[in-house]
């Protein structure tokens, strides 16, 4: 069976902004009827990975690295996140997985609101409006 894990991280900048983000709640909701909604995944295997209260721009996240090392236990075949910059805010970080270890792993990663799903992707993943928003996730983590 095909596995899924569900990445959610909410900063803890935006947790001190009631009302400003989604919470980890809104974000499990969101990403689950996007999973019913599409029946390629209805029949994956969902994990949960949550980092509540870890920045984008910090790649030693709890949760992601238990995400990173089931990926390299060949435990995960896809990832799914609500945008990009749940998984990174670094632009240099997040290029290296859309263009080189997802593909040369054979990893699917979604991006629902970048509406970015590399299975329907060519050139590894990087047309240009990917690239940008990936690097405007980066600029605005560090012009906060």
């Amino acid at each position: 069976m095909s596995k899924l894990a569900m990445y959610l991280r909410l900063s803890i900048e935006d947790y001190q902004k009631e009302g400003e983000s989604e919470s980890i709640h809104n974000q499990r909701e969101y990403i689950k009827s996007y999973i019913k909604e599409h029946n390629d995944l209805t029949g994956y295997e969902v994990s949960e990975y949550v980092d509540d209260g870890f920045s984008g721009t910090n790649p030693n996240r709890p949760a992601y690295q238990r995400l990173l090392e089931d990926l390299k236990n060949n435990q995960i075949d896809s990832i799914i996140v609500k945008d990009m910059s749940r998984f990174s805010r670094d632009y240099i970080e997040m290029g290296n997985y859309l263009e080189n270890i997802f593909p040369f792993m054979g990893i699917r990663f979604i991006a629902i609101n970048d509406a970015y799903d590399s299975s329907k992707e060519r050139n590894n993943g990087t047309k240009i409006d990917t690239q940008f928003k990936s690097l405007l996730y980066d600029f605005y983590s560090k012009e906060l």
